[in-house]
């Protein structure tokens, strides 16, 4: 099983299998034995946990608390383990999904820049996009798509109950006219 591990990883192995769980070995002391610290990257802790993830991924029970990282020496001690990890997870879950409601609540200064009206904000799937919009009054409002989902940062967006204002409603309307567009020039394409 361990034919398949790279230098860092078989390493990291041997060492983190010498610990259990009353003895844990903590992340420095495994990136400098390990000779991740001998390194002049200065990232060695992000490495250091990049190589206990791949182990993990190759089906190595590292389980890991506050005090460090040790290796499971019971199926009890690896679903403890499991058990304490979903918690911790849920609770990023519950975070991830606060955070997409927080557009909104985002205070931010516009300049008058006529670069503003385009995209700001584009992840490589298109998923989130932020579109700064001019109002009426003149400010302007930050319009978010996550997910299939428009949010604003204007006041009516945040007292809506139906979770729309007309600076959502004309950018969706814009980014629906754009996809037809492409549709159709795509199937002028392929005939």
């Amino acid at each position: 099983m361990t034919t398949d591990l790279t230098p860092y990883q078989r390493r990291a192995l041997v060492l983190i299998s010498k610990h259990g769980r009353g003895n844990p070995i903590i992340g420095k002391n495994i990136a400098i034995n390990i000779g991740l610290k001998d390194r002049d990257t200065g990232k060695e802790g992000a490495d250091m946990r990049s190589v206990i993830h791949a182990l993990r991924m190759k089906g190595y029970p590292i389980c890991g608390t506050g005090e460090g990282y040790y290796y499971a020496g019971s199926q009890t001690e690896l679903f403890q383990y499991i058990e304490s990890l979903g918690g911790r997870i849920a609770k990023q879950q519950e975070a991830l999904d606060a955070l997409k409601k927080s557009f909104p609540n985002i205070a931010r200064v516009f300049s008058d820049d006529p670069m503003d009206e385009r995209p700001i904000m584009m992840l490589k799937n298109g998923d989130p996009m932020v579109w700064s919009v001019k109002g009426s009054e003149g400010r302007r409002h930050e319009v978010v798509r996550m997910h299939g989902f428009y949010t604003c940062t204007c006041e009516s967006f945040k007292y809506s109950n139906k979770r729309t204002c007309k600076h959502t409603e004309a950018v969706e309307k814009e980014v629906k006219t754009t996809a037809e567009a492409k549709a159709a020039e795509a199937q002028k394409t392929l005939l």
